[in-house]
């Protein structure tokens, strides 16, 4: 099969199901685009597929005190569910259980990089008071960049209606401090419901010159792109922020952070989204 037979058909599927569902995924009007099946899936199987995602980061053993655990991340019913328990990591796979103990959580990370293009998910946010995140990130010797789309507590009563929408530049070969500090854009959008009360449309246009977030097609933020050329892992996961925003209580636990899809589309007319392979972007 040809490669424009393949993104004809995968385009003309994500359209019918988009109707299907009542919402219409479809990058901004402007530009030309075509859809990249590497960095989509709806979540529609029985397991994660292992040919796009990593159901762990090999390089992060999650944020003290909640584990990253496999176990936490499972496809059913149509969603990739994304758990967070009060329990504590099995010793055998705890490497460290005077940091990490007394919840676990999960972690997905794609296979294939992102550079550029529109993304989207529809999701719903967990109803604890815990960091749940759909973000781009990559650690190399001369880049380490980060965009995060959306960084939501659902269950804390002061943030659930609250967004985190935010740029880090760790260091770029444009960008570098050697005091450590680095530059951060972040912008905290506030919204009109809480985003564990229901599934959201969220969005991000990220190209060579700006970036832009969107909500249920609604533009939130917008910034000129000063550093973000990086190609990078596309991440979704929950994490524990103890100094950040307090610990979930236990009878919150468990709580699943859903995601129903997520979409991805590059430009015709820009440089290309993925790198060549999913093997090359693994290394």
């Amino acid at each position: 099969m040809s490669t424009t037979l393949r993104n004809s058909i995968f385009l003309a599927a994500l359209v019918l199901y988009s109707v299907q569902r009542g919402v219409l995924a479809d990058p901004p009007p402007g530009h030309q685009w075509k859809p990249i099946p590497e960095l989509s899936d709806e979540f529609n199987g029985d397991h994660l597929d292992s040919s796009k995602w990593d159901d762990h980061d090999p390089k992060w053993q999650g944020r003290p005190p909640a584990l990253f655990l496999p176990s936490n991340v499972e496809v059913k019913d149509g969603m990739l569910n994304i758990a967070a328990r009060a329990e504590e990591p099995p010793a055998a796979v705890n490497p460290n259980p005077k940091m990490w103990h007394t919840f676990t959580t999960g972690f997905v990370k794609s296979k294939t990089l992102a550079k550029y293009g529109y993304f989207e998910v529809r999701a719903k946010l967990p109803p604890a008071n815990v960091d749940a995140a759909f973000w781009f990130y990559k650690v190399d010797p001369d880049w380490h960049t980060e965009i995060d789309v959306y960084e939501i507590f659902g269950g804390n009563p002061k943030q659930d209606t609250a967004d985190r929408m935010t740029v880090h530049i760790f260091t770029t070969p444009d960008y570098h401090d050697k005091t450590k500090e680095f530059f951060k854009s972040g912008l905290i959008y506030h919204a009109p419901f809480k985003f564990a009360d229901d599934f959201h449309v969220f969005g991000l246009l990220w190209d060579a010159d700006e970036l832009k977030w969107f909500i249920d097609g609604k533009v939130c933020r917008e910034i000129k792109n000063t550093y973000n050329h990086q190609a990078i892992h596309m991440c979704f996961d929950v994490e524990t922020c103890p100094t950040w925003m307090g610990l979930p209580t236990v009878a919150s636990l468990p709580a699943i952070y859903q995601v129903d899809y997520v979409r991805s589309w590059q430009r015709l007319d820009a440089p290309p989204t993925t790198a060549p392979s999913a093997a090359a972007a693994a290394q």
